[in-house]
């Protein structure tokens, strides 16, 4: 059974970026290393009162208030008002 979460209002599903588990220089990182994710997470699904925000947007939002959804995706439910900045990749 797939579950589909549908925001409502100005809220964003979001899904955080992982770290990687190989580093640069190839050191593999164990998994009983506690690590946390990446701050930058990517815009999924938005609410109908979302303006300044589109699916597929990386954004960067306040650590207080997201709710994390249920299920294996890791999907977060926050407030479109605690993002902090979009970020753009620049070339």
């Amino acid at each position: 059974m797939k579950v589909r979460f549908i925001p409502m209002d100005n809220q964003v599903i979001v899904q955080p970026n992982k770290k990687a588990k190989v580093t640069a220089g190839g050191l593999i990182i164990p998994d009983t290393v506690k690590s946390e994710d990446d701050p930058v997470a990517k815009i999924i699904s938005i609410g109908p009162d979302v303006k300044k925000y589109k699916v597929g947007d990386s954004i960067i939002a306040s650590q207080h208030g997201p709710m994390k959804l249920p299920g294996p995706d890791g999907y977060y439910i926050l407030n479109e008002n605690i993002i902090v900045c979009k970020v753009m990749v620049v070339s």
